[in-house]
């Protein structure tokens, strides 16, 4: 599960346009500075500004739940992270609702594994 860490971590630079490690900024890790903005009540205040000015509303709710997602990767215990099978099935949901596709959880069997 350390490999779904290391891709929240990825997710939080995408959505901040912060480095991981930071001396200058407190806290110095990305990672728990994104965590307490997601329970301090949201990301709006570390989404990159670059990416808010540019992006429709409707790509900021797509944002906005990897965002949740990126919150769920980083969790301080293991046992608590999704798998990278669930994470990669959540992607897939939030990109099909932005396309207005069907779910990958919808789909047949047989069609799945031609999306993955």
């Amino acid at each position: 599960k350390s490999d779904v860490y290391s891709f929240g971590v990825v997710l939080a630079e995408l959505i901040t346009g912060l480095k991981p490690i930071d001396n200058k900024r407190e806290p110095r890790n990305l990672a728990l500075l994104f965590l307490y903005s997601l329970q301090e009540g949201g990301i709006d205040d570390i989404v990159d500004l670059r990416l808010e000015a540019h992006a429709k509303p409707e790509v900021m709710m797509s944002v906005k739940r990897v965002a949740q997602l990126a919150g769920m990767c980083l969790a301080l215990q293991g046992r608590n992270r999704p798998s990278m099978k669930e994470v990669v099935e959540d992607l897939h949901g939030i990109r099909n609702s932005r396309r207005g596709l069907m779910p990958l959880d919808k789909l047949s069997e047989e069609a799945k594994p031609l999306l993955l």
